[in-house]
């Protein structure tokens, strides 16, 4: 993983729009085992996480006790079947791991 060229002004763009979260980001330039976080201490984000990096972003997340906020990548939706609808037992039983 590099630093996307839009990263500065990323950074900038939400320091302007969100004063207390200035400095309180981090973007990590490396593989995902490079990302850790104290309990509680950070939100995970990931965008475009292709296939099973998605899993592997929410373990991590999972692994350090921090919430995740995950946009996986698309371009597979063709070749995969619409997901089951999901159930208020399904979520709940997933809302209780978190």
């Amino acid at each position: 993983t590099r630093l996307p060229d839009a990263a500065l002004s990323l950074s900038d763009a939400f320091g302007e729009r969100w004063p207390e979260l200035r400095g309180q980001h981090q973007y990590v330039e490396g593989t995902l085992d490079a990302v850790s976080a104290a309990p509680g201490e950070a939100l995970f984000t990931s965008v475009h996480a292709c296939g099973p990096l998605s899993d592997r972003v929410i373990a991590r997340a999972v692994a350090s006790a921090c919430p995740v906020a995950l946009v996986p990548c698309c371009h597979s939706l063709r070749k995969q079947p619409p997901p089951p609808p999901f159930t208020r037992a399904a979520l709940e039983a997933a809302a209780a791991v978190l």
